[in-house]
C-alpha cells in the first residue's frame, strides 16, 4: 500500500495597534506629515522548532514595536545623517520641504517610498529570516477599509530543494 505524502503547515499570528507619521513624497493627500493608528497583523508559517515554537512571539512584537510613536522615512527622503542612533539627527527632504529629526524618532524603511506596501514588505523580511520560518504574509491597516498586504514565501533552500 502506497503512503499519503502530506505537507503539514503551523502558523502563528500577531496583531498589533501602533501610532505612527509619514509624508508621502509627490502624492497631494498624503503629501503633509500626517499619522496612522496602524493595525499591523501578521503571520508566520513555519517549522516548529526545538523549543516548541516556530518563533518567539516576542520577537514579532519587537520587530512591530520599534515603529510604534516613530516617523516612518523612506530611504530616498534621508538626505544627510550625523551622530549617533541615541544623540543623532537625520536631515529629511520629504515633498519637497526640508526637516530636521532625531534619529531615535525615525525608522527608515529600506524602500524608496513610505506607503503601507512597502512597510508590510519591510517587516515581513525582518521576520522572515529567522530559522524554520517558511513565509511571512504582513497587514498593514491604516484604516479599516485601506490594507496593504504582503507575502513572501520561502520556497526553496541554497540546494534548490523545497525546505518543506
Amino acid at each position: 500500500m502506497e503512503k499519503t505524502r502530506v505537507m503539514e503547515n503551523s502558523s502563528i499570528r500577531v496583531v498589533k495597534d501602533i501610532s505612527a507619521g509619514h509624508i508621502l513624497d509627490d502624492v497631494e493627500k498624503c503629501g503633509r506629515m500626517h499619522g496612522h493608528n496602524y493595525r499591523i497583523e501578521i503571520e508566520i508559517m513555519g517549522e516548529v522548532q526545538s523549543d516548541g515554537m516556530i518563533l518567539n512571539f516576542d520577537r514579532v512584537k519587537d520587530v512591530v514595536m520599534q515603529y510604534d510613536h516613530k516617523f516612518i522615512a523612506s530611504k530616498k527622503q534621508v538626505i544627510s545623517s550625523s551622530g549617533g542612533k541615541l544623540n543623532g539627527t537625520y536631515e529629511l527632504l520629504c515633498n519637497h520641504k526640508n526637516y530636521t529629526m532625531r534619529k531615535d524618532e525615525v525608522e527608515v524603511l529600506s524602500a524608496d517610498f513610505s506607503s503601507a506596501e512597502n512597510f508590510a514588505k519591510e517587516i515581513a523580511y525582518q521576520l522572515n529570516t529567522s530559522k524554520g520560518v517558511r513565509g511571512v504574509t504582513v497587514i498593514v491597516e491604516e484604516t479599516p477599509n485601506n490594507k496593504a498586504v504582503f507575502s513572501v514565501m520561502n520556497i526553496g533552500g541554497s540546494d534548490g530543494e523545497p525546505i518543506w
